[in-house]
C-alpha cells in the first residue's frame, strides 16, 4: 500500500505544482484503492468515519477540491496517528512557507500548493 501512496502523492505534488490542480485520475483510483484495502483489513469502520469527515469537510469553501480528495485518499490508506501527524506537519509547513513568502515579498499568496507537501511529508513518515 505505501508504495501505491507514493506514486500517487509524487504525481499528485508534480501536477500540483505545475498546473494548480490535483487531477481527478490521481485521487479517484487512491479513494477505491484505499477503500478496497479497509474493507478488507478492518471491516471498514474507519472509512465510514472517514467517509462522514469527508462530506463534512466538503462544505468549507476555499478548500480545494483536489487537495481535500487526496487527503482523503491518503487517509483511506494509513491508520489515524499517521494521518494525523500527516496533517498536522503537513499544514505548518505550508503557513511557514506562506509566511516567508509574505515576509520576503510583501505580497499575500493567491494560493498555495498543498500537493508537494503532502508529497514530502509521505516520504518522511
Amino acid at each position: 500500500m505505501e508504495a501505491v501512496l507514493l506514486i500517487a502523492v509524487t504525481i499528485a505534488a508534480i501536477t500540483d505544482y505545475c498546473n494548480g490542480k490535483i487531477p481527478n485520475f490521481i485521487t479517484i483510483p487512491l479513494i477505491v484503492i484505499g477503500a478496497v484495502w479497509q474493507i478488507c483489513t478492518s471491516g471498514g469502520a474507519y472509512l465510514l468515519m472517514l467517509l462522514v469527515i469527508f462530506y463534512m469537510l466538503c462544505s468549507f469553501p476555499g478548500i480545494g477540491m483536489g487537495d481535500l480528495k487526496l487527503i482523503f485518499g491518503i487517509a483511506i490508506c494509513t491508520n489515524p496517528h499517521i494521518l494525523f501527524k500527516f496533517l498536522v506537519i503537513s499544514h505548518l509547513a505550508a503557513v511557514i512557507v506562506w509566511l516567508g513568502n509574505f515576509f520576503l515579498t510583501k505580497q499575500k499568496l493567491k494560493g498555495l500548493c498543498m500537493g508537494p507537501f503532502f508529497t514530502t511529508l509521505i516520504f518522511c513518515l
